[in-house]
């Protein structure tokens, strides 16, 4: 029967392929529906809901002002007006809106951030994303460069307690 037949060629086959989505796709968690697990997409996604897990989108994510997650973004665009919790890499812009609660580290190349929006956490702004795993493309630490250097440095600057 047609129905089971089990042909590459049929849509459903190239999208799970990872072929590209077709244009002006966009992927719908919606209020009330929770994600366990990671979430990748190869177009734009919208997070009314709750997503627990690292999502990676080849595409622009929204993070509604009912939307929450709880593990790292990694989009090319995004907008948060909800909940993260988390670190967010953006290869492009990320705007967080009035509404905006984010408790992690953000990567990006441009940032605007709402009056009004929460950001808890060190902000990095540039070209290089680090890669999943903490490296930057040239190999270091995803942390501020040099930021372990500097904190010794301000030790070392420290006199010497006299002992006694």
């Amino acid at each position: 029967m047609a129905l089971f037949k089990n042909n590459a060629d049929t849509p459903m086959a190239k999208q799970r392929s990872g072929a590209p989505a077709p244009p002006g796709q966009v992927n719908i968690i919606g209020q009330g529906t929770v994600i366990e697990g990671g979430l990748k997409a190869n177009s734009d996604v919208r997070i009314s809901g709750k997503v627990i897990g690292n999502m990676n989108v080849d595409g622009k994510t929204v993070v509604t002002p009912e939307g929450m997650v709880e593990g790292e973004i990694r989009s090319s665009h995004a907008d948060i007006a909800g909940r993260v919790e988390g670190e967010v890499f953006v290869q492009d812009r990320l705007v967080l809106k009035n509404s905006a609660v984010v408790n992690g580290d953000i990567h990006t190349s441009k940032l605007v951030i709402e009056d009004g929006a929460t950001f808890t956490g060190t902000c990095n702004m540039g070209d290089a994303l680090p890669k999943p795993g903490g490296k930057t493309p040239g190999g270091k630490a995803s942390s501020a460069p040099g930021s372990e250097d500097r904190n010794d440095a301000k030790r070392s600057d420290r006199p010497a307690a006299s002992q006694a």
